[in-house]
């Protein structure tokens, strides 16, 4: 119960964190969000990975996700949270707040992954999180996933400082039953 209680205080943090101060000399730079879907044949489990290149550390990384023609087609396991897998880059105490079609963001999926204890993501580049769309419900074409609002924060419980990101896409297509082309 603790570490729910904790994981609740992290969120509510890092969503006023969105408001602090940002460094903008190193945002286009050095530090960057990106986002990619990665080739499969089985589109019931099409897994899309939001990655983070960084020059300074960070704790926690926030963004929102958009799923073609705003429907809801982020697979869901069994107790209907938004089914995802962790990375390397995470600590012991790394947590996944994912939440779907809230008030404020209707039609979009907040991702955050937020450490309970505050410590920062293991090393400079590659993925923090995958989540995974059944693409199924999607006809063949092209079909574009958006990312917005996205900030990395790093904080040591007694300074913060958040990096706004610039928003990004990918297309994806799908054909015959595959995702064959990723731009």
């Amino acid at each position: 119960m603790r570490k729910l209680f904790a994981i609740a205080i992290m969120v509510f943090m890092a969503a006023g964190l969105h408001a602090a101060t940002t460094d903008n000399d190193t945002l286009n730079t050095q530090n960057a969000v990106s986002l990619s879907v990665l080739p499969t044949k089985d589109l019931t489990r099409v897994p899309v990975q939001v990655s983070l290149t960084n020059a300074v550390p960070f704790t926690c990384l926030q963004c929102y996700l958009t799923a073609p023609d705003s429907a809801d087609i982020f697979l869901h396991d069994g107790d209907r949270s938004v089914a995802h897998s962790p990375s390397e880059r995470w600590n012991a105490n790394h947590q996944a707040v994912l939440a779907w079609n809230t008030k404020r963001y209707p039609n979009q999926l907040m991702v955050m992954v937020v450490s309970t204890r505050s410590e920062d993501f293991k090393g400079n580049d590659g993925p923090i999180i995958t989540v995974y769309l059944d693409a199924s419900k999607l006809d063949n074409g092209d079909h574009i996933l958006c990312m917005t609002k996205a900030n990395a924060v790093w904080t040591d419980r007694k300074k913060t400082k958040t990096y706004n990101m610039p928003d990004a896409e990918v297309t994806f297509r799908i054909k015959h039953g595959k995702v064959v082309d990723i731009r």
